[in-house]
């Protein structure tokens, strides 16, 4: 079984604080928007996905429920005019965290394919220290330092 759902779908226009980002993350995100706002149609915010099960036992009523907490969130996933998904995790530091989470989104992503599209995973940061830097080239993720 595979799931997903997002939680806000904006125009690439808004500033807002976008729903499960960290506070220092923000004016990251922000910045990145502004330079890119005009290759993209809407960003899905807090997107939700999962190949767990719920266990047998829970009411039909609290499955999504279930699903939602289990799921690992996305910070942004953005469609642009190319017609492509960005999968996109945003930090104000890049470090080994955020390689593990951009491989686990961009691998649920392709496998559950809910969107039937390519998908491009990025890392939107301020900094990313060298050992960062080398492991997301290794792996042909891309990073954006803004």
């Amino acid at each position: 079984m595979s799931w997903w759902y997002y939680t806000v779908k904006k125009d690439p226009s808004w500033r807002g604080r976008p729903p499960q980002m960290l506070p220092p993350d923000v004016p990251v995100w922000h910045r990145w928007l502004a330079q890119h706002q005009d290759e993209l149609e809407y960003v899905l915010y807090n997107f939700a996905i999962t190949i767990q099960n719920p266990p047998n036992h829970l009411p039909d009523r609290i499955v999504s429920s279930w699903m939602y907490s289990a799921a690992v969130r996305i910070d942004a996933v953005a469609f642009t005019k190319e017609k492509k998904f960005l999968v996109i995790e945003v930090t104000q530091h890049a470090h080994l965290r955020c390689v593990g989470q951009i491989i686990t989104y961009i691998t649920l992503m392709r496998d559950i394919d809910p969107f039937q599209a390519e998908y491009i995973p990025l890392v939107v940061c301020e900094t990313v220290n060298a050992d960062t830097r080398y492991v997301l080239k290794k792996f042909n993720i891309n990073i954006e330092e803004v």
